[in-house]
């Protein structure tokens, strides 16, 4: 699938795929600002509360009503971190206007323009009722508190805030109980007008529309609204200062031990294939290092993977242990890291991770979200544009670049939430 970009205006720009791979097209209308502790909660919030009434849909079942006329169009909010940015907004999975009946055909209607319709009204002219307010405060507050149920996630939660607690972007839910508390509508009317006047627009649109058709119903739909991205403070820290050690309790059978790294490379680095394939044989999958050794061989942990993010720079480690294997648990995964820097790399491992990511390319070309996401990557932080210049890059690594990746690694943090129930834990 051939992807391009096209600059509708200063502050509005189109990603487009032409493609009749798929009987359904993918459509995402979306601003990125700034990741801001303050701000996030709030933008969190928009979209969620403006599906709850438009100027023009008086509520969700008007909304609902109108998706439905429109070939039951699948729409949802969206909101995503990446790095120091959010992306928020709407996305829909539509039927191609070629699949409508004849009928419809003939009287010139359009699923493709009524989406376009639905979207901007959703966007542009939400309610913000104070009723509405309330209710998404209320399901936002029980999500956070329910974030401790999941003992791995709420783990990795508090493992995320301490390491990453003085970068932008360096939170991952959608801001604590008392904040999100503190909100009305008229505080969310003031912060969903700024976002219209000041974040840019993005639509990404991957389906059999032109992109001067798709270009058209941008400018009729979302014409006056986008500003100016204002300028990322994202930094990530190359490489570890100082080691933190931090434990908690918690109220769960097993303890759950997380270690993560600073890599010293991110997105756009030329060592960025070598580090992506390094974790990969190291703790991202059934046959990593971490995998075959921690779990099977020496039984230390229920499950134990790592994976990498990019944008930071970091590779995290994570693992459901008994309380007691703390030490061994932990000293075994940064055991297997040594064996990287020292080359304890064979052929079979690197044969296998190659082709392990060539699968993943392989199956990738066929999501059209994949395609979306590369091309977002690419614009916010740079990197590999396309699955096929990625899958290139990691066919290229050398069995030294791997070395090389691994001695970069540098220990930053180990979070031990410590399981207070005792008893047996399942094998996850």
């Amino acid at each position: 699938m051939n992807l391009k970009v096209y600059e509708i205006n200063d502050a509005v720009r189109l990603v487009h795929i032409c493609t009749d791979k798929f009987k359904k097209a993918r459509l995402t209308v979306t601003f990125t600002v700034n990741a801001d502790k303050d701000e996030t909660p709030k933008t969190s919030m928009l979209m969620p509360v403006a599906f709850l009434g438009t100027e023009k849909y008086a509520d969700f079942r008007e909304i609902c009503c109108r998706a439905e006329e429109l070939y039951a169009a699948d729409i949802s909010d969206y909101n995503i971190m990446r790095g120091g940015y959010q992306i928020t907004g709407l996305a829909a999975s539509i039927l191609n206007d070629e699949y409508i009946s004849g009928d419809d055909r003939e009287r010139g209607f359009s699923i493709l323009d009524g989406c376009f319709e639905l979207l901007s009204e959703i966007l542009k002219n939400p309610l913000f009722r104070e009723s509405d307010t309330e209710t998404e405060k209320i399901n936002r507050i029980n999500r956070i508190k329910a974030r401790q149920n999941d003992a791995f996630g709420y783990a990795k939660y508090r493992f995320l805030m301490s390491m990453l607690e003085n970068e932008s972007g360096g939170f991952t839910l959608s801001g604590e109980a008392e904040q999100v508390e503190k909100y009305d509508s008229e505080i969310l009317k003031k912060h969903h007008a700024h976002i219209l006047e000041n974040a840019p627009l993005e639509v990404f649109y991957c389906g059999t529309a032109s992109a001067e058709r798709v270009s058209e119903l941008i400018l009729k739909y979302f014409s006056g609204i986008g500003g100016r991205m204002l300028g990322c403070s994202h930094s990530p820290k190359k490489e570890a200062e100082i080691t933190k050690n931090i434990t908690e309790e918690g109220e769960y059978r097993q303890g759950n031990l997380f270690v993560g790294f600073r890599t010293g490379v991110l997105l756009s680095d030329k060592d960025y294939y070598a580090t992506e394939l390094m974790n990969q044989i190291y703790g991202d999958g059934s046959q990593s290092k971490l995998f075959l050794n921690a779990r099977e061989k020496k039984s230390l942990c229920y499950f134990c993977a790592s994976s990498y993010d990019e944008v930071r720079g970091i590779i995290v480690v994570g693992c459901g242990i008994d309380n007691g294997n703390f030490d061994e648990a932990k000293n075994e995964i940064l055991c297997q890291l040594e064996e990287m820097k020292h080359g304890n790399i064979t052929d079979e491992e690197l044969l296998f991770a190659k082709e392990t990511i060539e699968s993943d390319c392989r199956a990738a070309k066929d999501h059209s979200t994949d395609y979306e996401e590369f091309e977002r990557m690419r614009h916010l932080f740079g990197g590999p544009s396309t699955i096929e210049e990625y899958r290139q890059g990691i066919m290229s690594v050398s069995r030294e670049d791997i070395i090389a990746a691994a001695k970069k690694m540098t220990l930053d943090t180990v979070y031990f939430l410590k399981g207070t129930l005792g008893g047996e834990a399942d094998d996850e």
